[in-house]
């Protein structure tokens, strides 16, 4: 039974997940379609690919996965299938694939959108998706393109004792995940004292392994399993509590001990 993964901004409410939905089950009755979120903030490709780079890899070689975030911001967007690490990327070629891996992928073809402008994925992915699970070959999918549209994300800022990251996604606990991956943290750190500033309030000093390492209530910082920075409050919410949205900018100093004891 093929398996499916499906994932937009579309929302809940409205009849679009169902519409994509059935035409992938009249074109396959047989396949297992999994939701991974259709309540990804509207067109922000940036949240989108953090969820599925941080999803996709769990699911078994040969998945295929359809992600429509930001699809219907410009009519003359092309889809494209993206072949990668053994998995296939179905979607508008709007700048999400480049951000979704850690190396550009290389084997990418254009889809043919059939003649609906308004609202193309379901016959995108339909007809994609029935050709790569009937075991044709992806070369005759549709022409070869490239490269995938290039977006570049927001970066940490790097100086020689701070770091400035960028709050790319709320969770839907409230937690704040900056753009900072530990690796990069370590490096800069260097062994010394640190300080995260959060907005204006009192800054954080340790972190914490898990939420239950702090009091119910209290402001933490941790590294989540996906490695990233992450701002949280135990048992509340971080965004609501804290004041802290998408893009907003979160501050690292850091000390050597004798600088804290003057």
């Amino acid at each position: 039974m093929p398996i499916i993964t499906f994932m937009t901004d579309f929302g809940i409410m409205d009849n679009y997940v169902a519409i994509v939905k059935g035409a992938l089950l009249t074109q396959n009755a047989d396949l297992n379609i999994i939701d991974i979120s259709h309540n990804v903030n509207k067109h922000d490709i940036v949240q989108a690919s953090y969820i599925l780079k941080h999803a996709y890899p769990y699911f078994p070689k040969g998945t295929i996965h359809i992600v429509s975030v930001k699809e219907r911001y410009s009519k003359d967007i092309q889809f494209v299938v993206v072949k990668h690490n053994e998995h296939f990327f179905i979607g508008p070629d709007n700048g999400l694939f480049s951000m979704l891996f850690d190396e550009l992928p290389t084997e990418i073809y254009v889809l043919d959108k059939g003649d609906d402008e308004v609202f193309p994925l379901p016959y995108v992915a339909s007809k994609a998706v029935n050709f790569l699970t009937s075991g044709k070959s992806i070369e005759k999918i549709g022409s070869k393109q490239e490269a995938v549209e290039i977006r570049f994300a927001l970066q940490p800022v790097l100086g020689k004792n701070h770091m400035r990251g960028t709050v790319i996604l709320i969770d839907d606990f409230g937690n704040a995940i900056v753009n900072i991956k530990k690796e990069l943290f370590d490096s800069a750190r260097s062994n010394r004292l640190f300080a995260i500033y959060v907005k204006r309030k009192s800054p954080i000093t340790i972190l914490s392994e898990h939420y239950l390492s702090v009091n119910i209530g209290e402001v933490l910082a941790l590294f989540n399993s996906a490695g990233y920075l992450e701002i949280g409050v135990s048992m509340g919410n971080a965004s609501t509590l804290l004041d802290i949205r998408p893009e907003d900018t979160i501050q690292i100093d850091f000390y050597d001990k004798n600088e804290m004891m003057k």
